[in-house]
């Protein structure tokens, strides 16, 4: 994931991170060393966890979030999510720590030393041994930017497990959408991997007129640098499948970018045609707020 910021919650632990570092568990290094030895997270097609950012956690047996600090860092499990100004946010999880551990699990939105306030900040401190689950529910408040990052953080020296994270009050779904070896992301953005078969297929219908120029908008994330493409299309048979209505994705930067294509649906148009995403990818491509529209149209 990117840099971890400073937190307003991580900066009062700063005498729990000197005490941490003078008082090292001597067994914990093998514990940490194991978690963060694992293949990169995005090379797990069907991890839950594999469009999170990672800093000093893995993933155990049962596919579950595992945070643990080895006394020099924060451990830190986060994900991009869009949010607007003055609504209502959700995140539920379920979390186990040792039964009677009283370490922290800081739970936050942030948005840089700018959006970082204990209204958008929950922390759970007392844990039974098994897995509870938990809900904070907060207001993003007015200064709220387009894009943040909901974080787990903690301290903890020995580990604290996360499962089942759901965050809702914000953005649309692909819900409407065909799908084959594609699964809904976190922030419900269509998760586009082959996991070493087939082709994935994100795809529905729409509705065409002959020799008229339409535009299709998206967002779509994958792997930096050139990698297996994400090819979009207009489909309506063996009768309606040309490359003046096709466009590819070749290559990415890592992060969210805005893409737009705009086709001439053309003389042999059909009423009915299928917007399409492919990709023989064997790591996540994501793709969200999808438009298809009429040029000139909202």
């Amino acid at each position: 994931g990117g840099g971890v910021g400073l937190s307003t919650w991580m900066r009062r632990q700063a005498p729990a991170i000197q005490a941490a570092m003078v008082e090292r568990d001597p067994g914990l290094g093998e514990v940490v060393e194991r978690l963060t030895g694992r293949r990169p997270m995005d090379t797990l097609c069907q991890a839950p966890w594999a469009t999170w950012g990672i800093t000093m956690a893995g993933v155990g047996s049962e596919a579950e979030g595992v945070l643990v600090s080895d006394g020099k860092q924060v451990s830190l499990l986060e994900h991009d999510v869009r949010i607007a100004p003055n609504r209502e946010y959700t995140v539920e999880f379920e979390v186990r720590g040792d039964k009677g551990s009283t370490e922290e699990l800081s739970v936050d939105l942030y948005g840089g030393a700018a959006y970082d306030h204990p209204e958008q900040n929950g922390v759970l401190r007392l844990h039974t041994g098994a897995y509870e689950r938990v809900r904070f529910t907060w207001n993003s408040g007015p200064d709220a930017p387009a894009g943040t990052r909901l974080r787990f953080a903690t301290l903890a020296r020995r580990p604290l497990r996360i499962r089942d994270v759901r965050f809702t009050g914000g953005n649309g779904t692909l819900a409407e959408w065909r799908k084959e070896r594609v699964e809904t992301g976190f922030d419900r953005e269509a998760v586009m991997c082959i996991g070493g078969v087939g082709v994935s297929l994100l795809s529905r219908g729409v509705t065409l007129e002959k020799n008229t120029e339409y535009v299709v908008e998206f967002e779509v994330r994958g792997p930096a640098g050139r990698a297996r493409g994400l090819r979009i299309d207009l489909f309506g048979g063996s009768d309606y499948d040309h490359r003046e209505q096709e466009a590819v994705v070749e290559s990415f930067s890592g992060e969210f970018e805005r893409k737009s294509f705009r086709w001439n649906s053309g003389a042999d148009a059909p009423e009915r045609a299928d917007l399409r995403f492919e990709t023989l990818s064997q790591r996540p491509i994501q793709v969200r707020d999808v438009r298809f529209r009429k040029v000139g149209e909202r």
